[in-house]
């Protein structure tokens, strides 16, 4: 029998990832909101850019 990833662990692994997105574009909005660093597409893209895997 071959062996399979968990499919609970796979869904773990989803759920993380989508806070990790989350979370990572608030605390960027926040910081180019407070700095004025960027335009809020700049800090989309960036956030696109940096944290797919």
């Amino acid at each position: 029998m071959q062996w399979q990833f968990p499919y609970f662990l796979w869904i773990d692994l989803s759920v993380i990832h989508f806070y990790w997105h989350i979370l990572s574009y608030l605390y960027l909005f926040q910081f180019c909101n407070l700095y004025k660093l960027c335009w809020v597409e700049e800090c989309i893209s960036s956030l696109f850019l940096s944290f797919e895997f």
